[in-house]
């Protein structure tokens, strides 16, 4: 008996254990889980980038989103919460909230998230109140005030009227006087309703908010200071006209003074009045019940930064940092009826999501917002367009990078708006749009000659002002005729020759013969074997490379680079193909690129011909395709930046925005191009610490190439070890079993 109530109780003391480390370990899993994701296509994990991003919040930031999940399609639902579970589990700094408003549960976790922020801005809400409520009451006061005035504008046309020679049109005098009051007057009635409407607002909490829509009121007030203050310099300039003519009498220029007077303080006080409403903001409880309202959206609220609790307004001045962001909820979750899809196609918005949220989320990252300035020479203007970079400034914007252009048939110097931008500080970055080589009749060329002299004229100015730059080189017919390249003669100063005068090209053997390449495709960015002069020990340059390892990466008509020791600069390839027996740098390239869309009647090209290059001139056993180099500038104050891609176009829409959709995600072709624009950037902003992969190019799983060495180790692995082993192992048995 003693036995069995002593196993019975090691039993419930064994049960009992378990129990608890398992609850323990719930528990422990919840504040501190890990979720490893072992799918092949990263759908349970962020990006590089993303996660980078997270890692610099400084402030706890709310995600939440609302929507009719009943009108959306079950892939689209499931993505949404799978993003929003990875933002919130992959840093502790960010909460999140998806309200089906389709819902009884979804309205009340709505209601619940503005009464929550307006418990908590509780004392910023008060004084906001309170400023408006003194507005109301100076506003009341500069109506009394111009009621007044109306009453001396009367007086003032009465004593013209009296001392106007006879013969005079007194009627019309009078008439325009009396205007001129009743214009004062009507001000006053109507600042005086603006305030009355604001009161009536003021005082009645909006529903389910336990806050008036203080917006609106501020709205109305502002809008009747603003038009009075607009609206006042005219009777004020007729009373001044009245004070500087030498026909009025001095009885009635005195008047006309005293009259002008009041009515400057006015219109200046009014001014005042309604530039401090645009400084008081917006509560940031209201823009969320705006932006969100009961049906469709989605916003990030930023906790107060640092304990200020003006922090949580939105708009007011401009040195507070953000509290609250937006992100376009169509463009988060497809339209609002539904996405449409053909064929029965559903499109994954995994990692469309991931980039839009986390790009939300990089507002709240505290660092001057980076310029990237487009220079071309093309007659038509980028802006506001930006076609044919539209895909690639749109992605620009959602990395929180700004962008512009200058037009050098326009401007022969740097625009106004970007010199400005330069001396704010702001990290601006100028990359060129190289005008496309258009063969035809002499007067085409020389237009184009022209161009090109304007192009190398700014990358020669910027050079020398010591300003960062991307440089994109298009092959040129110069340098075949004995003549100097003035696109790449500035870049010999850094180490960098270009050698335009040639195309690098591949002949490729398939089913259909044997073809010529003259586009470069590359997934391993530096093979074996590409070296440059200058800092080895520089790795900054060489994230840059990272950044496209693995990734398909199309450089058009792609130009060879040639990197020289140059004191005083760090020069090293980025990009780069490794010579061989079917890669040659064409001189003829013209006649192929005449037949460019007409490959039926292109010439053949074949490599041997007098001016071609079997291997690069500087002894490399690569052919480099991009190259950055680094220099102290002149004036001593950091260091001047530049990369040098050997193609024009290459970050074209039509190549980096070539998709195709596989199991329902949209993979792009060459996700390489745009990851190479966007890390470039990042490096010539002095920004390499956020040079990561992004989630778009991340989509899908990548198998980069293998070297020979791995190719041949697995080869002995197969054919050697493997059967080798399976013999050992069964002399070993024998051995055992005797």
């Amino acid at each position: 008996m003693k036995s069995r109530l002593s196993l019975s109780l090691q039993l419930a003391i064994v049960l009992f254990s378990l129990t608890t480390c398992t609850v323990l370990l719930l528990v422990l899993s919840e504040r501190y889980g890990t979720r490893l994701d072992m799918t092949a296509t990263r759908q349970h994990q962020l990006s590089e980038q993303s996660r980078l991003v997270l890692g610099k919040l400084e402030r706890s930031v709310t995600v939440a989103v609302a929507a009719d999940l009943t009108g959306l399609n079950k892939l689209t639902t499931q993505r949404l919460r799978d993003v929003l579970d990875t933002l919130s589990g992959s840093s502790p700094r960010i909460s999140t909230k998806l309200m089906d408003t389709s819902s009884a549960a979804g309205q009340q976790a709505y209601e619940q998230l503005i009464r929550s922020m307006a418990v908590e801005d509780k004392a910023v809400i008060d004084d906001h109140l309170t400023a408006l409520k003194v507005a109301s009451e100076e506003t009341t006061d500069i109506a009394s005030r111009l009621n007044t005035a109306g009453d001396e504008l009367k007086r003032l046309g009465d004593e013209l009227i009296r001392t106007m020679p006879v013969g005079g049109n007194a009627d019309r005098l009078k008439a325009a006087w009396e205007a001129n009051a009743a214009d004062a007057r009507l001000f006053s009635d109507r600042l005086t309703t603006a305030v009355s409407r604001s009161r009536e607002i003021l005082a009645k909490p909006l529903e389910p908010l336990p806050v008036p829509a203080a917006d609106e009121a501020l709205r109305v007030l502002r809008e009747a200071l603003v038009s009075t203050s607009s609206e006042l310099p005219r009777i004020n300039d007729t009373a001044d006209q009245v004070v500087l003519s030498a026909a009025v009498p001095p009885e009635a220029k005195a008047v006309a003074r005293e009259v002008s007077t009041r009515l400057s303080a006015l219109r200046d006080r009014t001014a005042r009045l309604a530039s401090g409403l645009d400084k008081l903001g917006t509560l940031r409880v209201l823009k969320v019940a705006s932006a969100i309202g009961r049906s469709r959206g989605c916003i990030l609220i930023g906790a107060p930064l640092s304990g200020d609790p003006k922090s949580v307004l939105a708009g007011g001045t401009g040195a507070l940092p953000p509290s609250l962001t937006a992100v376009d909820i169509d463009e988060l979750l497809g339209p609002a009826s539904g996405e449409a899809a053909g064929a029965g196609e559903v499109v994954d918005r995994r990692f469309r999501m991931e980039e839009l949220l986390v790009a939300g989320l990089d507002a709240f990252v505290q660092r001057p917002r980076p310029l990237v300035v487009f220079v071309h020479a093309d007659k038509g203007q980028l802006a506001p367009n930006f076609a044919p970079i539209r895909k690639l400034a749109d992605r620009l914007s959602l990395l929180g990078i700004d962008v512009g252009e200058w037009r050098v048939v326009v401007d022969a110097g740097i625009p106004s708006t970007v010199q400005q931008a330069l001396a704010s500080g702001r990290p601006v970055i100028f990359a060129t749009v190289s005008p496309a080589l258009i063969p035809g009749e002499q007067a085409a060329m020389v237009e184009q000659a022209t161009r090109v002299g304007k192009l190398s004229g700014a990358i020669e100015l910027l050079l020398k002002g010591g300003h960062n730059l991307l440089v994109s080189v298009v092959p040129s017919p110069l340098p075949a005729g004995g003549a100097e390249d003035a696109m790449v003669k500035p870049l010999e100063a850094l180490g960098i020759k270009a050698d335009s005068g040639h195309v690098l090209m591949e002949r490729v053997k398939s089913a259909a013969g044997i073809g010529v390449l003259t586009d470069a495709v590359l997934t391993d960015p530096l093979p074996p074997g590409s070296t440059a002069g200058g800092d080895a020990e520089s790795q900054a340059a060489g994230l840059i490379s990272q950044s496209v390892a693995g990734l398909k990466t199309r450089l058009i008509w792609p130009v060879t680079l040639l990197l020289q020791k140059v004191d005083g600069v760090t020069v090293r390839p980025v990009l780069a193909l490794p010579a061989s027996a079917d890669r040659w740098a064409e001189a003829e390239w013209l006649r192929l690129r005449t037949f460019r869309g007409d490959p039926a009647n292109a010439p053949s090209a074949e490599p041997g011909g007098p001016k071609d290059l079997a291997a690069p001139g500087d002894g490399n056993t690569s052919w480099v395709l991009a190259a950055a180099a680094e220099r102290a500038r002149t004036e001593g104050k950091g260091r001047q930046r530049i990369i040098v891609v050997g193609s024009q176009g290459w970050y074209a829409d039509a190549i980096t925005d070539a998709a195709s959709v596989v199991d329902g995600r949209a993979v792009f072709e060459f996700p390489g191009n745009t990851e190479l624009f966007v890390s470039s950037i990042r490096w010539l902003s002095n920004e390499e610490g956020l040079i990561r992969r992004s989630a778009q190019a991340s989509s899908v799983p990548v198998i980069a190439g293998l070297s020979e060495g791995q190719l041949g180790a697995i080869r002995l692995l197969v054919i050697a070890v493997l059967p080798l082993g399976v013999l050992l192992l069964g002399g070993i048995w024998r051995i055992v079993r005797g």
